[in-house]
């Protein structure tokens, strides 16, 4: 409908994204538009509100080790150690 389109456009805008930068898709669901924002919208938004100089992220693969100490339910400190030999993706233990 053209409503739904819309309101999918307008999501895109407050959002702040561009599906042309892979930062989000329209998806027709039934005969309504919506727009999605992906990944790398995630990865904007997230740098552009929280002031993220750079974010980074890791798969536990099976057989790999992560400690980690938390403050206030927040992870302040995190090691993890993996062979490379390990890295099985059928096996995925996680991912931060």
């Amino acid at each position: 409908t053209s409503t739904s389109i819309e309101n999918a456009l307008m999501e895109m805008v407050v959002q702040g994204l561009n599906p042309a930068m892979n930062q989000g898709y329209f998806i027709m669901y039934g005969d309504k538009v919506q727009f999605q924002r992906s990944y790398d919208g995630t990865l904007a938004v997230t740098q552009r509100e929280a002031g993220a100089e750079e974010i980074n992220e890791e798969v536990m693969f099976e057989g790999g080790e992560v400690k980690y100490k938390s403050k206030n339910g927040k992870i302040v400190e995190l090691e993890h150690t993996q062979s490379f030999g390990n890295r099985n993706t059928q096996i995925i233990n996680g991912a931060y």
